[in-house]
């Protein structure tokens, strides 16, 4: 009877001050204004920054060496001296998954390497050996 008592008493205190019942599905005040979610669609997510870097390894010059910079945009240069790298800070696009790549054609005898590194984790690694041999590192990210 105790517990009741208490009870009542605890729900009659919760009215009294105008705090909305816990339990209670949705409760609107007349005049009060209603409050409407946000579409999923508005939701902004934070960007998120990924450090990229490419790398090439060799003894000689490296040929048509392709990256990408951000989004789909790609960049390229005829004759790089290996080793070389570049480093991209790249900007998520949205939800989903950005394509990463280098490619460079070998331009000496020895061997031609490729490398990318998101955020200090090497994604990709790849070499060719022989003049004008192709070398592609390539990786999908999120």
């Amino acid at each position: 009877m105790a517990v009741l008592a208490a009870g009542i008493v605890t729900i009659a205190l919760v009215r009294q001050s105008g705090v909305a019942d816990p339990t209670a599905r949705s409760r609107t005040e007349p005049g009060a204004p209603a409050v409407q979610a946000m579409p999923a669609e508005q939701v902004v997510a934070p960007a998120v920054v990924q450090l990229v870097t490419y790398e090439l390894t060799g003894r000689g010059p490296a040929l048509n060496v392709t990256f990408v910079v951000q989004g789909s945009a790609i960049e390229q240069l005829r004759e790089v001296t290996t080793p070389w790298s570049k480093l991209v800070p790249r900007r998520s696009t949205g939800p989903g998954t950005d394509y990463v790549t280098v490619s460079a054609q070998n331009a000496g005898d020895g061997e031609l390497g490729c490398r990318i590194i998101v955020d200090g984790v090497v994604v990709s690694e790849r070499t060719t050996v022989g003049r004008n041999g192709v070398v592609n590192c390539a990786k999908l990210i999120t």
